[in-house]
């Protein structure tokens, strides 16, 4: 009796200790081996479901000069659903120079469902479109991706003027539900630099009565947020910021502050 029970006793625990192995094993890989980590340049869209397009590599690389920004992604494939996730990217090096991790700055993109296409070409569907910084969506908790969907980060880098020609590199480390993985970023900085001067003339309509309807409030802070976020693109916007606001005499002031600045290439004048 003893012996049957013992038997008994040994089959029930060699059962619970597949069922342990076999739960471990899951927990551990957390179904994310299959995730695809591809790229793409900053001017190509892929849809939510989109199916991965592994022609550029799974490791962002873009080409650049000193004193640009440009940028590229990296988009994930989850093979499991993602409740939460990060993207690092430390400082770009190459030899002895480096472009400091604080001159890259990690968005990531917001999908929009289109329900009614303009045009054949380009089918219903959820679009890529904003582009919101990373801090932001986890402060949000929105760092979230379906299983199967893609979430694609814009990594946003800056040259400053006089950036040593070279290749640059840097660990990108995404994490997805707490387990890590590091791609490499790969820069190649052209051995001169952009002009800060715009020379390209352009007069942006940027209505501050607009922008209401994107904010809860305007304030004049905001309006010139808007309008320095536009000349960094190298885009000036059609009037000086909150120049209704002043007096004849604070208005001739500020144009000939504006006016001096080479990065802006035209002002509206006011009239009275």
């Amino acid at each position: 009796m003893k012996y049957r029970f013992r038997r008994l006793t040994s089959v029930v625990l060699a059962a619970g200790f597949m069922f342990t192995a076999a739960a471990c094993s899951n927990g551990s890989k957390n179904n994310l081996t299959d995730t695809v980590y591809w790229t793409a340049p900053s001017s190509v869209k892929y849809m939510l479901e989109q199916t991965p397009d592994l022609k550029y590599g799974e490791n962002p690389s873009l080409e650049m000069c000193g004193n640009e920004t440009e940028s590229v992604q990296l988009i994930v494939t989850p093979s499991a659903n993602v409740s939460s996730y990060d993207v690092q990217v430390g400082a770009l090096t190459s030899g002895e120079n480096s472009i400091p991790a604080e001159n890259v700055k990690v968005f990531a993109e917001h999908y929009i469902n289109v329900t009614a296409p303009t045009t054949a070409q380009f089918p219903a569907g959820y679009y890529p479109d904003a582009m919101i910084p990373l801090e932001y969506v986890k402060k949000a908790g929105e760092d979230k991706i379906k299983k199967g969907q893609n979430q694609a980060f814009v990594l946003q880098i800056t040259a400053d003027e006089g950036t040593p020609a070279g290749v640059y590199s840097a660990p990108v480390t995404v994490t997805l539900n707490g387990e890590s993985e590091v791609k490499t970023l790969r820069v190649e900085v052209r051995d001169y630099s952009i002009s800060t001067a715009t020379h390209t003339k352009t007069a942006f309509a940027l209505w501050d009565d607009q922008l209401v309807y994107g904010h809860y409030e305007v304030t004049p802070e905001l309006i010139d947020t808007y309008y320095e976020f536009l000349n960094d693109y190298r885009v000036t916007p059609l009037n000086v910021p909150n120049i209704k606001t002043l007096t004849p005499e604070e208005q001739a002031q500020t144009v000939y502050e504006y006016a001096v600045r080479e990065d802006i290439s035209g002002i509206n004048l006011p009239y009275i």
